[in-house]
Protein backbone atom coordinates (compact mmCIF):
# COMPACT_ATOMS: atom_id res chain seq x y z
CA UNK A 1 0.00 0.00 0.00
CA UNK A 2 1.33 3.72 -0.77
CA UNK A 3 1.97 6.33 2.15
CA UNK A 4 -0.41 8.37 0.98
CA UNK A 5 -3.29 5.48 1.18
CA UNK A 6 -2.32 4.51 4.33
CA UNK A 7 -2.32 8.38 5.34
CA UNK A 8 -5.80 8.18 4.42
CA UNK A 9 -6.94 5.09 5.90
CA UNK A 10 -5.78 6.40 9.40
CA UNK A 11 -7.35 9.86 8.98
CA UNK A 12 -10.95 8.51 7.45
CA UNK A 13 -12.67 8.81 10.70
CA UNK A 14 -10.30 12.08 11.72
CA UNK A 15 -12.85 15.15 12.93
CA UNK A 16 -12.80 18.33 10.74
CA UNK A 17 -9.66 20.64 11.17
CA UNK A 18 -10.51 22.92 13.55
CA UNK A 19 -10.21 26.19 11.92
CA UNK A 20 -12.97 24.71 9.30
CA UNK A 21 -15.17 24.30 12.49
CA UNK A 22 -14.31 27.42 13.96
CA UNK A 23 -15.46 28.86 10.74
CA UNK A 24 -18.71 27.42 10.72
CA UNK A 25 -19.79 27.69 14.08
CA UNK A 26 -18.32 31.71 14.27
CA UNK A 27 -18.57 33.53 10.70
CA UNK A 28 -22.43 34.14 9.71
CA UNK A 29 -22.02 33.34 6.31
CA UNK A 30 -24.67 32.57 3.92
CA UNK A 31 -23.89 28.63 3.04
CA UNK A 32 -23.40 28.75 -0.95
CA UNK A 33 -20.11 26.32 -2.50
CA UNK A 34 -17.14 26.01 -1.37
CA UNK A 35 -13.85 24.25 -2.40
CA UNK A 36 -11.66 22.44 -0.57
CA UNK A 37 -8.35 22.06 -2.17
CA UNK A 38 -6.31 19.06 -1.60
CA UNK A 39 -9.53 17.69 -0.10
CA UNK A 40 -7.78 13.83 0.76
CA UNK A 41 -9.97 11.45 3.00
CA UNK A 42 -12.68 14.16 2.65
CA UNK A 43 -13.17 15.23 6.39
CA UNK A 44 -13.39 18.82 5.68
CA UNK A 45 -15.75 18.12 2.76
CA UNK A 46 -18.09 15.87 4.60
CA UNK A 47 -18.40 18.72 7.49
CA UNK A 48 -19.50 21.16 5.18
CA UNK A 49 -21.75 19.53 3.42
CA UNK A 50 -23.36 18.19 6.40
CA UNK A 51 -23.94 21.93 7.61
CA UNK A 52 -25.31 22.29 3.98
CA UNK A 53 -22.82 23.89 1.32
CA UNK A 54 -22.03 22.43 -1.54
CA UNK A 55 -18.61 21.49 -1.81
CA UNK A 56 -16.08 20.59 -4.78
CA UNK A 57 -13.48 18.43 -3.62
CA UNK A 58 -10.16 18.96 -5.64
CA UNK A 59 -7.15 16.68 -5.04
CA UNK A 60 -4.21 15.47 -7.01
CA UNK A 61 -5.20 11.96 -5.99
CA UNK A 62 -8.55 9.75 -7.33
CA UNK A 63 -10.30 10.50 -3.89
CA UNK A 64 -13.75 10.31 -5.28
CA UNK A 65 -14.86 7.01 -4.23
CA UNK A 66 -13.18 7.22 -0.65
CA UNK A 67 -15.51 10.49 0.16
CA UNK A 68 -18.82 9.07 -1.85
CA UNK A 69 -18.92 5.88 0.25
CA UNK A 70 -19.28 8.46 2.89
CA UNK A 71 -22.16 10.68 2.35
CA UNK A 72 -25.50 9.80 2.30
CA UNK A 73 -27.71 9.05 -0.60
CA UNK A 74 -28.93 12.32 -0.14
CA UNK A 75 -25.89 14.16 0.27
CA UNK A 76 -24.77 13.15 -3.07
CA UNK A 77 -25.66 16.04 -5.00
CA UNK A 78 -24.07 18.45 -2.79
CA UNK A 79 -20.66 16.71 -3.58
CA UNK A 80 -18.35 17.45 -6.60
CA UNK A 81 -14.93 16.08 -7.39
CA UNK A 82 -12.00 17.20 -9.61
CA UNK A 83 -8.46 15.56 -9.88
CA UNK A 84 -6.16 18.48 -10.36
CA UNK A 85 -2.90 19.77 -9.06
CA UNK A 86 -1.83 22.73 -8.04
CA UNK A 87 0.20 23.83 -10.44
CA UNK A 88 -2.26 23.63 -13.25
CA UNK A 89 -5.18 24.61 -10.94
CA UNK A 90 -8.32 25.97 -12.49
CA UNK A 91 -11.28 26.66 -10.50
CA UNK A 92 -14.33 28.74 -10.64
CA UNK A 93 -15.23 31.50 -8.38
CA UNK A 94 -16.54 30.61 -4.86
CA UNK A 95 -17.82 31.78 -1.23
CA UNK A 96 -15.30 29.97 0.45
CA UNK A 97 -11.66 28.05 -0.24
CA UNK A 98 -10.61 25.89 2.05
CA UNK A 99 -6.94 24.87 2.09
CA UNK A 100 -5.46 22.46 4.92
CA UNK A 101 -1.86 21.37 4.73
CA UNK A 102 -1.99 21.00 1.16
CA UNK A 103 -1.40 24.15 -0.54
CA UNK A 104 2.65 23.94 0.67
CA UNK A 105 2.65 20.65 -1.54
CA UNK A 106 2.25 22.73 -4.60
CA UNK A 107 6.10 23.56 -6.06
CA UNK A 108 7.58 26.17 -4.78
CA UNK A 109 8.43 27.65 -8.72
CA UNK A 110 4.86 27.92 -9.06
CA UNK A 111 2.92 28.47 -5.83
CA UNK A 112 2.79 32.77 -6.65
CA UNK A 113 0.64 32.08 -9.83
CA UNK A 114 -1.43 29.23 -7.82
CA UNK A 115 -1.90 31.88 -5.12
CA UNK A 116 -3.12 34.41 -7.85
CA UNK A 117 -5.54 31.73 -9.16
CA UNK A 118 -6.85 31.58 -5.52
CA UNK A 119 -7.06 34.76 -4.76
CA UNK A 120 -9.06 35.96 -7.90
CA UNK A 121 -11.49 33.06 -7.50
CA UNK A 122 -12.61 34.12 -3.57
CA UNK A 123 -16.16 36.41 -3.88
CA UNK A 124 -15.62 39.52 -2.67
CA UNK A 125 -17.15 38.91 0.80
CA UNK A 126 -16.11 35.14 0.31
CA UNK A 127 -13.42 33.68 2.60
CA UNK A 128 -10.23 31.76 3.34
CA UNK A 129 -9.95 29.33 5.59
CA UNK A 130 -6.93 26.93 5.70
CA UNK A 131 -2.86 26.49 6.59
CA UNK A 132 0.25 27.11 5.52
CA UNK A 133 3.15 24.90 6.74
CA UNK A 134 6.16 27.31 8.11
CA UNK A 135 9.87 27.66 7.81
CA UNK A 136 10.83 26.02 10.65
CA UNK A 137 9.12 22.64 10.13
CA UNK A 138 11.31 19.56 9.67
CA UNK A 139 10.03 18.98 6.02
CA UNK A 140 11.75 22.21 5.19
CA UNK A 141 15.04 20.40 5.34
CA UNK A 142 14.13 17.59 3.33
CA UNK A 143 11.23 18.30 0.87
CA UNK A 144 12.58 21.08 -0.90
CA UNK A 145 10.20 21.01 -3.56
CA UNK A 146 7.54 22.36 -1.17
CA UNK A 147 6.75 25.39 -0.41
CA UNK A 148 7.63 27.03 3.02
CA UNK A 149 6.33 29.86 4.99
CA UNK A 150 7.78 32.91 7.12
CA UNK A 151 5.23 34.49 9.17
CA UNK A 152 5.80 37.51 7.17
CA UNK A 153 5.03 36.37 3.77
CA UNK A 154 1.56 34.68 5.31
CA UNK A 155 1.18 37.80 5.96
CA UNK A 156 1.86 39.32 3.04
CA UNK A 157 -0.25 36.68 0.77
CA UNK A 158 -3.13 38.04 3.04
CA UNK A 159 -2.38 41.44 2.68
CA UNK A 160 -5.80 42.81 1.34
CA UNK A 161 -8.29 40.62 3.31
CA UNK A 162 -9.50 40.67 6.61
CA UNK A 163 -8.08 38.74 9.05
CA UNK A 164 -10.52 36.83 11.15
CA UNK A 165 -7.70 34.30 12.99
CA UNK A 166 -4.28 33.61 12.27
CA UNK A 167 -2.27 31.43 14.76
CA UNK A 168 1.22 30.36 14.65
CA UNK A 169 1.87 26.58 15.91
CA UNK A 170 5.07 24.77 16.46
CA UNK A 171 4.99 21.30 18.18
CA UNK A 172 6.39 17.97 18.05
CA UNK A 173 4.47 15.20 17.68
CA UNK A 174 3.68 12.20 15.11
CA UNK A 175 2.77 12.66 12.06
CA UNK A 176 -0.94 10.18 10.63
CA UNK A 177 1.69 7.70 10.09
CA UNK A 178 3.62 7.40 12.94
CA UNK A 179 6.63 9.30 12.09
CA UNK A 180 7.91 11.89 14.58
CA UNK A 181 8.12 15.55 13.27
CA UNK A 182 8.56 19.10 14.39
CA UNK A 183 5.08 20.95 12.66
CA UNK A 184 5.58 24.82 12.12
CA UNK A 185 2.21 25.84 10.65
CA UNK A 186 0.01 29.06 10.24
CA UNK A 187 -4.06 28.61 10.95
CA UNK A 188 -5.91 31.43 8.98
CA UNK A 189 -9.19 32.55 8.33
CA UNK A 190 -9.83 35.70 6.20
CA UNK A 191 -12.09 37.68 4.28
CA UNK A 192 -11.84 39.44 0.88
Amino acid sequence: MRDIDKYYEKTQNDRPNKNVKYFIENINLKKTDAIDLGCGQGNDTLYLIKKGWKVLGIDREDVEGRIRKRLSEEQQSSFRFEIQDFENLKIKKTDLIIANFSLSFCNNNRFRDTWKIIKDSIRTGGYFVGNFIGDRDSWNKTKSEMTFFTKKQVENLFGDFKIFEFNEIEVDKPTALGNQKHWHFFNIIAQK
